[in-house]
């Protein structure tokens, strides 16, 4: 049972569900990425850690007032920053390939979650892959409506 807090604010839950998500299909990607190298931050440097590896984060968006009958409509925004170290993937193929097995992971998630429905799993996206200081660096993104679920 999730705590008090965790159940009012979905985008926790969802950021876990997700990072569980990943962490549970590390065997069959395309490329050998650790179980440690998925998580919910950055080290406490904020910067990456390792030569590459993903970090997922989520935020609230807010709710939509009276567009829901059965209950608090409001969106999520989770994102996944997926990065590798420029010395390790010099020609860009290790983070190319994280980006395209991440996307397509994210199109089987099912979201388990206490109090709260994803209503639809969004379509997820990919920004523009950016160099930042020795890393590149990409986010996915998608945008989920949620249903409170009143019990």
């Amino acid at each position: 049972m999730a705590s008090m807090m965790t159940r009012l604010a979905p985008e926790i839950q969802v950021k876990e569900a997700i990072i569980a998500h990943l962490r549970g299909l590390c065997g069959g990607w395309s490329n050998p990425l650790p179980e440690t190298q998925i998580r919910g931050i950055l080290d406490v440097s904020g910067a990456p850690k390792d030569a590459y590896g993903v970090v997922v984060a989520c935020d609230n968006l807010g709710e939509h007032w009276g567009a829901n009958n059965h209950g608090i409509l409001i969106d999520v925004k989770p994102r996944i920053l997926i990065y590798t170290h420029l010395n390790d993937d010099a020609d860009g193929t290790l983070c190319g390939a994280l980006v395209s097995d991440t996307l397509m992971a994210m199109v089987g998630i099912k979201y388990r979650l206490d109090g709260w429905q994803v209503a639809w799993n969004g379509n997820w996206s990919a920004g523009e892959t950016a160099m930042v200081e020795s890393y590149r660096q990409c986010e996915l993104s998608a945008t989920l409506p949620m249903v409170r679920l009143f019990r």
